[in-house]
Formats: structure tokens, C-alpha cells, sequence
């Protein structure tokens, strides 16, 4: 839900017995939330250090861990639970979007993240040779991972714009005279 430009995180029934209630509020903006494999867990993004970065809180209730440590975007877990895998757009060699792995280890009712490591960069060729991003935004993750957990899937935009747009006024009397 967006206020301003501020975002919270809510959570609703599938259901809609219950009312949506708020789950991760405050001044700064919070989204990409993405539950962790067995429910317990929400990794999200959240700007309130300055810049976006990954957390992960308990579910339904439970503190924020910073996942992330310079930056990031779009969390999506392995789906056994083990890891969450992230965007990053600085920092890297070139600038260039890399995917990042953090390892989680469930200790109690908290949990325990390994260092965030590099796994590749995000480039992916265009079709006309040129190197386009994969990465993610505010609204969507444009990777994921597999359900074997061994490989990604990522978008790439398409290479050429609309070369032409066309405009039909008055379609609907046209389609009535046919």
C-alpha cells in the first residue's frame, strides 16, 4: 500500500475473512515482500538507510535482520529455505548488476545469515549483441530461481521500441458498420 511516497507492507487473507492488517510501516518505504518457502519468514526492501536494501523478518511476527549490506533489490528465496538470493546495482566490479547469496541458517526463532557473495553478473546478451540488465524494481523481480534451486530464469527488455504507433478513433462505429 502506498502513502505518499512511502510504502507499507500489509497482509491480507486469501480467504478475505479477516481484515488486511499492516505488517512492516514507518517512515521510509518497504516493498518486494516475498514469504520464505515454509511461511515463517518475509524478506522485503526497505530504503530507511538511505538507499534500498534486503530484510528479512520473522512471520507473523518477529525483528528485522538486515540481509543486504551494500544495497539491494528484489529477494527471492531457494526454495528449500537456505538462501535468499538478491540484486545489487553498485559496488560491483563496472557497476554492473551482480546477483548476490546469502546463506541462512534457522536457529531457534532467529535467524543466522552467512556474508552476502557475488555469484555472477546480471548482463544478458540482447539480440543485437548488446548487453541489457536483469535486475529488479520497485514492482516486479525480473529473475528467479528454478524449483530444482540450480538455475535462474531472468527477463531482458526487448531490444527495439515500437517503431510505429497507431490510433483508431471512432473503432467502435467503425466495428458496428461491418
Amino acid at each position: 500500500v502506498q502513502d505518499g511516497n512511502n510504502r507499507d507492507i500489509w497482509i491480507a487473507s486469501a480467504d478475505g475473512d479477516s481484515a488486511p492488517r499492516l505488517f512492516v510501516n514507518g517512515p521510509a518505504s518497504e516493498s518486494n515482500p516475498t514469504f520464505s518457502p515454509d511461511g515463517k519468514w518475509l524478506a522485503y526492501v526497505s530504503d530507511k538507510s538511505g538507499r534500498n536494501e534486503v530484510y528479512v523478518r520473522g512471520y507473523p511476527a518477529g525483528e528485522e535482520t538486515p540481509v543486504s549490506a551494500s544495497g539491494g533489490e528484489g529477494p527471492v528465496w531457494r526454495p528449500d529455505g537456505k538462501e535468499i538470493f538478491y540484486d545489487v546495482r553498485n559496488g560491483l566490479e563496472g557497476g554492473a548488476l551482480g546477483l548476490m547469496a546469502v546463506s541462512i541458517t534457522v536457529e531457534g526463532r532467529g535467524l543466522r545469515l552467512g556474508n552476502p557473495v557475488k555469484m555472477f553478473d546480471m548482463r544478458v546478451p540482447g539480440m543485437e549483441g548488446a548487453m541489457q540488465y536483469a535486475g529488479s524494481n520497485d514492482a516486479y523481480n525480473q529473475f528467479d530461481i528454478f524449483p530444482d534451486g540450480r538455475r535462474f530464469v531472468m527477463l531482458r527488455a526487448p531490444d527495439a521500441p515500437a517503431r510505429e504507433i497507431i490510433i483508431v478513433q471512432n473503432w467502435f462505429r467503425e466495428l458496428a458498420g461491418r
